[in-house]
């Protein structure tokens, strides 16, 4: 039978192979898994960006339509002035 301080010896030198292979095993594992949240963090910043271009884009166009919108209300007003005017110039003249 084996002493047991032998034992308990070849019991420790296991535990640190053990130890060694597991922190390597780790260390790649966790670099893997950065890489992959490098990936997915510059995937999710192209999406970001093409919808933040996206939400742009509709944000001109819909200025552009209100801009639009207020020139041809400012000519639909300017024309009901001129009708009130010449309309209150024929109710003078009567």
């Amino acid at each position: 039978m084996a002493e047991p301080e032998n034992h308990t010896l070849r019991l420790l030198r296991e535990f640190r192979e053990e130890f060694s292979e597991f922190r390597t095993e780790f260390n790649a594992f966790r670099g893997e898994s950065r890489a992959e949240i490098a990936d997915f963090r510059s995937e999710t910043g192209e999406q970001l960006a093409e919808i933040k271009e996206r939400m742009d884009s509709l944000t001109r166009a819909v200025a552009g339509e209100i801009v639009q919108s207020r020139y041809v209300t400012a000519g639909i007003d300017d024309r009901f002035a001129e009708i009130e005017r010449r309309l209150a110039a024929l109710e003078q003249s009567r």
